[in-house]
């Protein structure tokens, strides 16, 4: 993340795309690692592959193009909507134990 204006990166800005990378690269791993295990259900593990694919091409293409940001966006809006279908879908398939 540069100061407007300039090229240089702060030290802030470089914090938050490494700490990016890593979280986002873990969001890949899960995406995949999720696939397997809900492989019964077709479209989630679709949509899941789709995940794991959308977000290292958002980043490489993120860097070549005018409009970053909104691949950026549009990459964490997917992102997130797989989280919280992953979390709708382990919810209903939690055992009914009374464990919390």
């Amino acid at each position: 993340m540069a100061d407007p204006g300039t090229t240089v990166v702060t030290s802030h800005g470089a914090v938050h795309i490494a700490v990016s990378l890593v979280v986002f690269a873990c969001l890949v791993g899960a995406a995949i690692a999720f696939a397997r295990r809900f492989a019964a259900d077709r479209g989630f593990v679709i949509f899941s592959i789709v995940v794991a694919m959308v977000i290292p091409i958002s980043f490489v293409a993120g860097g070549f193009v005018s409009v970053a940001g909104l691949i950026q966006r549009t990459m964490i809006v997917i992102a997130w909507t797989w989280l919280t279908l992953l979390g709708l879908r382990l919810r209903t398939t939690a055992p009914a134990s009374g464990a919390v």
